[in-house]
């Protein structure tokens, strides 16, 4: 067996920090949101740049090809925007010297998975959201927010709190929910983007149509695990709507990280 990895000497955590906090992971999200955004929006018959690209089309995509797309992007994401948040979040829990260290730690077999499902249970305990407070807002002390900031609307503080927490219980409910899906579409594109249609009953009692991508993951059907064909509906609209948001916590989460005493000048 593999012997675990010696952990880093602290004395080089200021310099794997300072390295660390040059990267910007909201601007590569929301640079991902904006391609998609554009690729949605172009209309033109031509690509642009097909010959230094070697594309093998060039004429841009119809309109029902760019929704499909849509779909199945939005969803990647999503899927790798909340992965980041929750992983930022735990590596700076707890005032972690060297958060970049953290996040190869995370990479461990089954260690990220076992962790986002304890901050999931814990969400609605005080001790969780304010450690999630501090590290995403600087503190989890309403007196020390308010000093610096003015609401906008009333009951600043706790819908500041509540949406923090509504969030981050979202991202949990991605990693947890949409593991098959994100990895079919990472591993191979083995996902089947199309618009589909279903509706029970006469007059259309029960609906559903739109894009959507199909996989084949395992279900437990009849108590054992089985392999199946599955269908899931993407509304890729408020995906990408969601995943600005969660662009925005990350980029508050990395400010206060290079705020915090982090790095320090040498």
């Amino acid at each position: 067996m593999a012997s675990q990895p010696a952990d880093v000497d602290p004395a080089e955590f200021n310099s794997l920090n300072e390295d660390f906090y040059r990267a910007d992971p909201a601007e590569t999200i929301e640079h991902r949101l904006w391609m998609l955004a554009a690729f949605l929006a172009d209309e033109s018959t031509n690509v642009g740049g097909q010959e230094e690209l070697s594309l093998s089309r060039d004429e841009a995509p119809y309109r029902k090809d760019r929704v499909q797309f849509a779909a199945l992007e939005s969803t990647l994401i999503l899927h790798q925007a909340a992965e980041t948040l929750l992983r930022l979040c735990l590596a700076h829990w707890t005032d972690a010297p060297c958060p970049w260290f953290e996040m190869a730690k995370l990479r461990q077999p089954r260690v990220f998975p076992k962790k986002v499902a304890h901050v999931s249970n814990t969400l609605d305990t005080d001790e969780t959201i304010s450690e999630l407070l501090r590290i995403v807002s600087w503190s989890g002390d309403q007196d020390v927010i308010e000093a610096g900031v003015k609401w906008g609307y009333e009951n600043g503080w706790e819908r500041h709190r509540e949406g923090l927490r509504e969030l981050i219980r979202y991202c949990c409910v991605v990693i947890r929910d949409g593991a098959d899906l994100y990895n079919a579409g990472k591993h191979g594109l083995a996902i089947l983007p199309s618009e589909k249609g279903v509706s029970i009953g006469e007059g259309d009692v029960i609906s559903v149509r739109g894009p959507s991508l199909t996989v084949i993951e395992r279900q437990v059907q009849d108590g054992d695990l089985r392999w199946a064909k599955v269908t899931h509906w993407v509304k890729y609209k408020e995906s990408i709507a969601i995943t600005g948001k969660i662009a925005s916590a990350v980029r508050s989460l990395w400010e206060c990280g290079k705020t915090a005493g982090l790095v320090v000048a040498t």
